[in-house]
């Protein structure tokens, strides 16, 4: 018995890049773009929450400022209305 399997070779047919058929290479093409576009709005979307972020921390800069410069206001001219 295992003399008449030695006869026999069993092969699977070697299937390159070039013997795929149309629809799968457009299956292949379509997920590759989705997932290019799709990273593409995720780094838009990260590059404008990071451009608001600096806007925000730079409007809250701002406002600390000012109540500082209005501190300094308050405590010069107490000082001066002691005088």
């Amino acid at each position: 018995m295992s003399s008449d399997f030695q006869h026999y070779s069993f092969r699977m047919p070697n299937i390159g890049f070039q013997n795929l058929p149309l629809n799968i290479y457009i299956v292949v093409f379509g997920t590759a773009i989705f997932v290019f576009i799709l990273s593409l709005l995720f780094c838009c979307y990260l590059i404008r929450l990071r451009h608001q972020a600096h806007k925000e921390l730079y409007a809250y800069k701002q406002v600390i400022l000012k109540e500082k410069v209005k501190e300094l206001n308050l405590h010069e001219v107490s000082t001066s209305l002691r005088r």
